[in-house]
């Protein structure tokens, strides 16, 4: 599920034996790893045009899942292609989701929001653990 350029050198040539092979995952693998280059395309009209070639490609690969998700992707082409207009992704949102929902797995259940809330702001780094100290007032 890594990407191939964040796999160790061992692991990298596994990868590369697997691919050799005549399995399903091989393309399912290739199909995946090309559509990662449609956000480099230079502009929506040759983003567009790669779409179509890589969703001609995912169509007729005979795999029930990818062909599913190339079908679920061009139904949504309009919206993919506003990442040429404005390259945002929601990655950083994703983030502290991703964290405070393994908080939650692996609590297995708070009693309260509150515990949960406290857990999550420790759990992403956002609880200042200075100790708080009193102002004195002068009268």
């Amino acid at each position: 599920m890594k990407r191939e350029e964040c796999l160790s050198h061992r692991r990298a040539a596994t990868f590369a034996e697997l691919r050799e092979t005549n399995l399903k995952t091989s393309p399912a693998c290739a199909i995946r790893e090309l559509l990662r280059e449609f956000r480099e395309r230079p502009g929506e009209f040759t983003g567009r045009l790669f779409f179509g070639e890589w969703y001609a490609w995912a169509s007729r690969c005979r795999l029930a899942p990818m062909v599913r998700t190339a079908k679920r992707l061009m139904r949504h082409l309009k919206r993919l292609v506003t990442w040429f207009e404005h390259p945002i992704t929601n990655a950083s949102a994703e983030g502290p989701n991703s964290v405070s929902h393994g908080l939650k797995t692996a609590a297995r259940g708070f009693r309260s929001f509150a515990n949960y809330r406290i857990r999550i702001l420790f759990g992403c780094g956002r609880v200042d653990m200075e100790p708080v100290t009193r102002l004195s007032t002068s009268h």
